[in-house]
């Protein structure tokens, strides 16, 4: 199908206004934060991250490391929201791993490792709070009694 060009140069013309803002942003976050880096996983995830984040840090994701797989790493990435943007720690913090039967166990010693990285008590309640609500599946045998040992 043959369209008229106009459109399509109006499309073009919004990419490059979001990126020249972007850009700009990112410039201005720069001088915030002057050891300011990016990572790009293999989702092609853009992160930006700062060192200065670690003892400011708000707010955390928390996701696993693939979405297939059943004993999948659990991943906490503290950020602070600055413009719009988040600004991660330069560290990713493995805290737990999917369950099989659905939910997530806690790694031993997450809290220490997160507390000796300098984060606050508040990050480590958000993750009390996820695990809480992503507790392991209690698994039952077909008919409700114990399985044959």
């Amino acid at each position: 199908m043959v369209e008229p060009i106009d459109k399509w140069l109006d499309s073009k013309l919004d990419e490059v206004t979001n990126l020249q803002q972007e850009i700009l942003l990112y410039q201005q976050l720069k001088e915030q934060f002057p050891d300011l880096s990016y990572s790009i996983d293999r989702w092609r995830h853009f992160r930006l991250h700062s060192k200065c984040v670690d003892e400011i840090a708000t707010d955390v994701d928390i996701s696993h490391s693939c979405g297939c797989c059943n004993d999948s790493s659990l991943f906490a990435r503290p950020y602070i929201l600055v413009g719009g943007a988040k600004i991660f720690c330069c560290e990713t913090f493995t805290i737990g791993e999917k369950a099989y039967n659905g939910g997530d166990h806690p790694l031993p010693g997450w809290r220490t490792k997160l507390l000796n990285a300098k984060l606050s008590q508040e990050i480590i309640d958000i993750i009390e709070k996820y695990f809480e609500a992503h507790r392991p599946s209690e698994c039952e045998d077909e008919d409700g009694q114990e399985p044959f040992i």
